[in-house]
């Protein structure tokens, strides 16, 4: 592996939404089931599958502030060592979906049922840019598995993993993540 990607992989490698980490300048793009005819059955539901129960959209509702929580990457040909969860997840009530999570600079969209919020399938953010050192990169995240739960509507826990494709300097690495954190209510 070339010791540039090496040095910035490990400074910096897994760009996650849930990472709110700023490793140089970037763009973002998401893209969710719903916008691409995804969701239940050929061509997709009509609502690209979404779902909720009213009774518990609201508690999601507000800004989350990490509390604790990790990422750890699981990548082939490539040793990236766990990462501190911080920053905020903004949540609002939507209307392509039950409840619009922006994390970092990716909006994601999730289905509710009682305590838990759950990401729509097949969701994935990109985000490129240039790395601290010089080095343009690329990655791409999709989701699948991902779910917030809060059971009084203050304290949180979020769960899940994700796919990671990174490339820079002509090297792609895949990646498997996962995630755990706790987040209170500001």
């Amino acid at each position: 592996m070339p010791r540039l990607v090496s040095q910035a992989l490990k400074h910096c490698l897994i760009l996650s939404a849930l990472t709110l980490v700023n490793c140089g300048s970037s763009s973002t793009t998401t893209t969710t089931a719903a916008e691409t005819g995804g969701g239940s059955g050929v061509g997709g539901g009509s609502n690209g599958g979404s779902s909720s129960t009213s009774s518990g959209v609201d508690s999601f509702v507000g800004v989350w502030q990490f509390t604790s929580g990790s990422q750890t990457p699981t990548c082939t040909g490539l040793t990236v060592s766990a990462s501190a969860l911080s920053g905020t997840i903004q949540i609002s009530k939507g209307t392509t979906a039950p409840l619009i999570a922006v994390i970092q600079t990716c909006t994601m969209h999730f289905d509710v049922n009682g305590t838990s919020a759950n990401a729509q399938a097949a969701q994935t953010c990109t985000e490129t840019g240039t790395l601290a050192n010089g080095t343009a990169y690329s990655e791409t995240d999709t989701y699948t598995v991902l779910t917030f739960t809060t059971t009084d509507g203050k304290n949180a826990h979020v769960s899940g993993s994700y796919n990671a494709v990174l490339n820079a300097a002509g090297t792609s690495y895949n990646c498997t993540v996962a995630v755990t954190g706790d987040l209170q209510k500001q």
